[in-house]
């Protein structure tokens, strides 16, 4: 019998591909992938800020940018109470409301007046009110006074009305409440005593001084009544930045049947003091 040889490559092969070594193996399996990245959020963006507010040209230079409060606005549809209500430094004019209102007080008048600050001229005044009776009359204004009044203070701020006061009245011990007003190198004070009753009224007797620079003495009302009254100073300065001083005195009187109010102003400077009419 003939034996047949394998090919010694064969037997290599058969003894390596054992039944371990040629059992059928799974593949690996695939390596983790890594989780996508975060999205990135942009930073918000800041609001735009709002324009700034704009500068009044009667402001004094370098004075800070603020909104007024509401309180502060006129309204120009009513008639206006009685005092200084505003100033213009680049115009040079200041305006009060004068005037008397009331039952029994005489014609109710209320005008709107102008001084000049310094060589500017004033305008004529704007009557708000003129009724021969006696009673406050209405307090709306029409509509086309009230478009002439606004007209009137373009460009003008209002006056702060939280300075200090003084006040006469009866009640308390001191019927003179509050210091005198130092302002603009001027001194305003008021002087007060009881008087004999009107009509069974209280009635006092009430004066108003100006001291100016120089320390002369200048009396601006003397007056006797059943009132109560109150006075205001306002320290301003013209283009050339001359000192000048409002006044305003707001009196209210009142007796049986009888009750209303006075508005007065004057305009002070170093050399004098001229009521505004």
């Amino acid at each position: 019998m003939v034996r047949m040889k394998l090919p010694i490559v064969w037997l290599v092969l058969a003894l390596a591909c054992s039944a371990a070594a040629c059992e059928k193996r799974d593949p690996a399996p695939p390596a983790p992938s890594l989780p996508p990245p975060a999205p990135v959020t942009p930073p918000p963006i800041p609001p735009t800020p709002p324009p700034p507010e704009p500068v009044d040209a009667s402001a004094p230079a370098g004075a800070p940018v603020q909104t007024p409060p509401a309180e502060s606005k006129i309204d120009f549809s009513k008639v206006p109470e009685f005092g200084c209500l505003a100033w213009s430094r680049s115009r040079e004019l200041a305006a009060c409301v004068t005037g008397s209102r009331g039952f029994n007080v005489g014609p109710a008048t209320v005008s709107l007046v102008f001084a000049p600050l310094g060589d500017a001229e004033a305008p004529a005044f704007l009557t708000l009110l003129d009724l021969e009776q006696e009673n406050p009359g209405p307090d709306d204004l029409p509509q086309d006074l009230a478009k002439r009044f606004e007209a009137s203070l373009a460009g003008f701020t209002r006056l702060p009305r939280t300075s200090p006061s003084i006040t006469v009245s009866g009640e308390g011990s001191s019927l003179v409440k509050g210091s005198p007003l130092s302002v603009g190198g001027m001194s305003i004070s008021v002087r007060a005593n009881r008087a004999p009753p009107l009509a069974f009224a209280p009635a006092y007797h009430a004066t108003l001084t100006v001291r100016g620079p120089d320390g002369s003495q200048r009396l601006l009302n003397d007056l006797t009544a059943p009132m109560t009254l109150e006075v205001r100073a306002f320290p301003l300065r013209d283009r050339q930045n001359h000192s000048v001083v409002l006044v305003e005195q707001v009196h209210h009187v009142g007796d049986e049947g009888t009750f209303g109010s006075h508005g007065t102003a004057w305009l002070c400077t170093a050399q004098s003091c001229q009521e505004l009419l």
